[in-house]
């Protein structure tokens, strides 16, 4: 479901874009300069609180979408398919994408009408910055933001900076934004966030600052089979890891058998060095540890919510 959800992501925010800068085209021949100040104000607020507003979306939108999958097919893990997927991204991304996408073209004509001889320095300049960002922010976001604030911290702050420029520009247009951005990040500081959010949609039993994440006991046994309770993980709405408790070397995922069959041709059933790279619910290493004694494994996670969660209830 990564590779669906990532390509949603990237195809609906480019969508948006695109959009916003049709847009922010036809607003820049149209209106004189000083009316251009104030679209990109009203853009960037709009930006502002549009992009608050996915902390909620993306939680009413996944009650919704599992909600009719499980009234249509009977089964609310139908959410995980691919056109689910892009229909909640496009809910909760294309308005903050297109509101965001209206600003470079305005701001171009506002930076060529004031510098009319170095038209073409200016409108590369500009691009160049808007590129050069959109790289600070990817790896922002990767390496800092979400690991060191959570995705409701980096969404927050991306609200507090579109809020602030439209301050820049039009101060008292833009305090229709700055209030909601203040709420909601006194809520997030206060703790109450949490608490909103898990009214809307069911708690996870550990929200990370990477994923929500859940464990479930199953029965996995057969028709003629007697029961067999294994621990589920998942992340969102993606079943991630089943673990047997009673016989950890027992793997019941096909990817995981996989996994474990290429060095099994090497190996056999003796022991071996592993480095995972991700741990997960951990049950290919909990498997080597049971089964292959005298195992050197160095598991590598970078989400410690997951790991602890592995360790108590996996």
């Amino acid at each position: 479901m990564s590779l669906h959800t990532w390509t949603a992501i990237i195809a609906v925010v480019l969508a948006g874009l695109s959009a916003g800068n049709f847009i922010g085209g036809r607003l820049a021949d149209r209106y004189s300069v000083l009316a251009c100040q104030a679209w990109v104000a009203a853009a960037c607020a709009a930006a502002s609180l549009t992009s608050i507003a996915t902390l909620f979306l993306v939680k009413i939108m996944y009650v919704v979408i599992t909600s009719v999958s499980d009234h249509l097919f009977g089964n609310p893990l139908y959410v995980q398919r691919s056109w689910a997927i892009l229909i909640m991204t496009t809910m909760i991304f294309f308005v903050p994408s297109l509101f965001s996408g209206i600003i470079l073209p305005v701001l171009t004509k506002i930076a060529v009408e004031k510098t009319p001889a170095h038209r073409g320095g200016v409108i590369g300049t500009l691009y160049a910055v808007a590129t050069a960002g959109s790289i600070a922010g990817a790896l922002l976001a990767g390496y800092v933001l979400i690991a060191f604030m959570g995705s409701m911290g980096a969404v927050i702050t991306v609200s507090v900076i579109y809020a602030v420029i439209a301050f820049v520009f039009k101060p008292r247009l833009s305090m229709l934004a700055l209030a909601p951005v203040i709420v909601a990040f006194a809520l997030v500081v206060g703790g109450a966030g949490d608490k909103l959010l898990a009214a809307i949609a069911p708690p996870c039993l550990e929200e990370s600052n990477y994923s929500c994440i859940s464990v479930f006991e199953t029965d996995i046994s057969t028709t003629n089979e007697a029961p067999r309770m294994v621990r589920m993980l998942k992340m969102e709405a993606t079943i991630h890891s089943l673990s047997d408790r009673d016989d950890p070397t027992r793997l019941h995922m096909d990817y995981i058998r996989g996994a474990d069959a290429i060095p099994a041709l090497h190996h056999g059933d003796g022991p071996m060095d592993s480095f995972f790279l991700g741990g997960g619910g951990f049950t290919l290493p909990r498997a080597y540890v049971n089964g292959r004694p005298g195992s050197r494994i160095v598991v590598a996670e970078i989400d410690r919510d997951m790991e602890r969660v592995a360790r108590e209830h996996m």
